[in-house]
């Protein structure tokens, strides 16, 4: 458990350091610790949920996390009514979207994209079915200790409040995160490396104008929203 929370600390320091290194206009220092703050995030999510080894992050798994982000999705899409199918679609029609027009035509789309993941609606008996899910899987006895002993009804209907606050935005982050990823991905290199040809420093090229650069306000709005969106969750799972 530790491991994963040091993760997500590094991720919300990333943050930190792409938003200060905007404001001063080192737009590609800020690109390129944005995408660490997401890729960072999503490795969290894939040690945490046990699809990932601690061990094997520096490994081949490392930077590959749109496969930690699907694994990850695996275990919530029959909460959330999606398929394997809907899920595969979603990212392959902005991936396409992102390779045939390019980023420019697909700003726009992007931010449409991240709004509707926000404002995702979670069904309250979606949430309902996620709990019964947690308490057979971490504490299959609780429902006959619950008639047993009526002290435990009070805190028990706490607990069910508490994830009813919190589960809906984990589930919008996670989905936040892996669209961020998508789209900043691309950029790992060439934001640290001369671009092109003419060996362009990334400082002429990711200028105010540029596309990514004009989304990253957006981004960091959202990617500060899902860190802590994670985070609550999963404090309040461990408390």
């Amino acid at each position: 458990m530790k491991a994963t929370f040091s993760l997500l600390d590094i991720a919300f320091s990333d943050l930190n350091a792409s938003i200060i290194l905007f404001e001063n206009k080192f737009y590609p220092q800020s690109i390129f610790y944005m995408q660490q703050a997401v890729e960072k995030s999503i490795k969290q999510l894939g040690v945490y949920n046990g699809v990932v080894k601690p061990s094997d992050l520096q490994k081949d798994i490392g930077h590959k996390t749109e496969k930690i982000f699907k694994r990850v999705v695996g275990h919530v899409k029959h909460l959330t009514g999606d398929s394997d199918a809907d899920i595969n679609n979603s990212y392959n029609d902005l991936k396409h979207l992102l390779k045939k027009a390019g980023l420019k035509e697909a700003k726009d789309v992007i931010i449409k994209v991240l709004d509707e993941n926000q404002q995702l609606e979670i069904p309250s008996e979606v949430i309902e079915l996620m709990i019964d899910i947690i308490i057979k899987k971490q504490a299959p006895d609780f429902p006959d200790k619950l008639k047993l002993n009526g002290n435990i009804e009070f805190e028990f209907s706490r607990m069910k409040d508490n994830f009813k606050n919190y589960f809906p935005a984990y589930i919008k982050s996670v989905m936040i995160l892996f669209h961020l990823n998508l789209v900043l991905s691309e950029y790992v290199s060439t934001v640290r490396y001369p671009v092109g040809e003419e060996f362009d420093n990334p400082e002429l090229v990711f200028n105010s104008v540029h596309p990514l650069v004009q989304l990253m306000p957006t981004f960091i709005e959202q990617c500060r929203y899902a860190i802590k969106g994670i985070s609550d969750f999963q404090l309040m799972i461990k408390s």
